[in-house]
């Protein structure tokens, strides 16, 4: 739970409450339908079970953001190490990812899917 308070205190310090939503709930439950950027911390074996989720749900452009963990089968558009964490002593790696057309099952805003 601190971790949730901590993201919610630097979230108003840097004015960005009408740009981001904290969400702390089963992520096996949570809509995402609405996201246009996800972040996922999780184990491989989560990020796997997670991924028919995120390919249901999230609309082609959306980035999924994954720490230290990738996400098999999806192609990074960005990787990159760096350091942070608490006391900025361990370097990180970041996989980001954007949805794309094939992978998505919703549609993307404003265009119809053709039959």
């Amino acid at each position: 739970r601190s971790l949730v308070e901590e993201t919610l205190r630097r979230v108003r310090k840097e004015k960005l409450e009408e740009q981001v939503q904290i969400i702390h709930d089963d992520m096996f439950k949570v809509n995402l339908s609405d996201a246009t950027v996800v972040t996922s911390y999780q184990l491989k074996s989560i990020n796997m079970a997670l991924k028919p989720m995120l390919e249901d749900q999230l609309k082609p452009g959306t980035r999924v953001i994954a720490i230290d963990f990738p996400i098999q089968g999806w192609k990074p558009v960005f990787v990159e190490k760096v350091k942070g964490g608490w006391h900025n002593k361990r370097y990180y790696t970041i996989y980001v990812y954007v949805i794309k057309p094939h992978i998505a099952k919703r549609p993307m805003l404003g265009f119809e899917v053709m039959k």
